[in-house]
């Protein structure tokens, strides 16, 4: 007959038993748990990679990410444009100086008439004078002064600022003479003009009307405009102080010259710096964005250019030519087939620009 104390002791053991087996089996399971979750995790990190991989494949056929400059490429699609020796001569930065000459002929088709463009923009109104009838100035700049001089006349409640001289014909560079600034070139490039204060039957400075001037010199740069002969720049234009002479030169140029106090001189040796790697950013007061560089010229030269932004092309007469994309613009595919533009646009600014004064 068993003893009482075999029988608890043999159920004892096999509790013990049961209770090793349980802790194997649990330690069994977790270790599969373990496994499982590894592969998981190695799986995960495979798919993240080809993830990663696929996204550089696909990158790669659009364009490299990151371009020198900060700008992401994969947003510019470069196509070229051939631009000619005679393209440097055009467009709304060409400089006209006494060691870069400039010569415009009188019947060239970007001068406009100002007395007909403000009589068919402003029928029964006049925001501004003229000094005479037959005064002429390059077409895009007149749109924009347009609008300058109507806003100037809303915002200050006076239409007494007179546009007094603009681009000079062979003949008038003769007559005015004795009354132009020594050295005072721009006047061949049509792209600028005097504005002076009609009072008493006579012409004054702006100065005389501080409210104007004040709006004038505070607003230009929204409509294009720099001052071409501040005084702190007489070593550098060559020509003595005259603040009545605006010069239009387009949105984002005028911004940046007039914010970090650049001439015209000034501002075009600035931009050699730049490429369409390495571009200069500017963001006018509407907020558009804008990106700029400069392309040496010799002879027929290739030029980048964007196919999915808007953008101009103005010559220096510096020997090169200033590329503005204007980001903001996204400009459409061309349907297959149609072939790629190898005609440079010379325009500096646009026409939504300076009608809205950007």
């Amino acid at each position: 007959m068993a003893h009482p104390n075999e029988d608890r002791y043999d159920r004892t053991y096999d509790a013990l038993e049961d209770s090793a087996v349980n802790r194997r089996a649990e330690k069994k399971r977790m270790q599969r748990i373990s496994v499982l979750a590894a592969v998981g995790l190695v799986v995960l990190l495979l798919l993240c990679l080809i993830i990663l991989v696929i996204g550089t494949i696909a990158q790669h056929v659009s364009g490299p990410e990151e371009e020198s400059g900060g700008f992401a490429k994969d947003k510019v699609q470069w196509g070229s444009v051939t631009v000619s020796l005679e393209d440097v001569k055009k467009g709304a930065l060409v400089l006209s100086n006494d060691t870069h000459s400039y010569s415009l002929s009188d019947t060239d088709a970007s001068l406009s008439k100002i007395y007909d463009y403000r009589a068919t923009h402003h029928k029964g109104t006049m925001p501004y004078q003229l000094a005479g009838m037959s005064q002429y100035m390059n077409g895009e700049a007149l749109a924009a002064m347009d609008a300058f001089l109507t806003d100037c006349a809303a915002a200050t409640g006076t239409n007494s600022v007179i546009l007094r001289m603009a681009f000079l014909t062979t003949a008038e560079q003769v007559t005015y003479q004795s009354s132009l600034r020594d050295h005072a070139k721009d006047y061949l490039t049509g792209y600028g003009c005097d504005l002076r204060i009609a009072g008493d039957g006579a012409s004054y400075a702006l100065t005389t009307n501080e409210a104007v001037n004040s709006w004038l010199n505070d607003n230009a740069a929204k409509y294009g405009f720099v001052v071409r002969y501040p005084a702190d720049k007489a070593d550098v234009t060559g020509v003595a102080e005259y603040t009545n002479y605006f010069r239009y030169v387009g949105v984002p140029h005028a911004t940046y010259m007039k914010e970090n106090n650049l001439c015209l001189e000034e501002y075009i040796q600035l931009l050699t710096q730049y490429t369409s790697t390495n571009r200069l950013s500017v963001t006018a007061a509407s907020g558009k964005v804008y990106e700029i560089y400069y392309c040496a010229v010799s002879g027929n030269t290739s030029v980048s250019c964007p196919t999915n932004y808007a953008y101009t092309i103005s010559g220096t007469n510096a020997g090169g030519v200033v590329v503005t994309i204007d980001r903001s613009a996204v400009v459409l595919p061309e349907p297959e087939g149609s072939g790629t533009d190898t005609t440079a646009d010379t325009s500096a600014g646009t026409t939504a620009d300076t009608a809205a004064g950007s």
